[in-house]
């Protein structure tokens, strides 16, 4: 949320951008949806951030709550951390 807030980006019109519904980016960004190689795309032609970065970034969250939900402390539907 802190990256779309620093750029002064409206959800309309990034959701736009990202050729996705308003609800599915806030999805995304509040991290009840993962970053798709699609979405990580488009943000890296919207935005310069590196797709490999994203992708890297939600693979490391996935094996994390992975882990924390076999131990039984990981929150259900996160996807990535909600400062994204």
């Amino acid at each position: 949320m802190l990256e779309v807030e620093s750029r002064q980006e409206t959800a309309q019109n990034l959701a736009s951008q990202l050729d996705c519904s308003e609800e599915t980016l806030q999805q995304i960004l509040n991290g009840h949806l993962p970053i798709t190689p699609s979405i990580a795309y488009k943000l890296q032609q919207c935005w310069g951030i590196s797709m490999t970065l994203l992708l890297d970034i939600q693979r490391d969250y996935d094996a994390h709550h992975q882990q924390n939900s076999e131990q039984g402390s990981a929150p259900e539907g996160q996807h990535l951390p909600r400062h994204f």
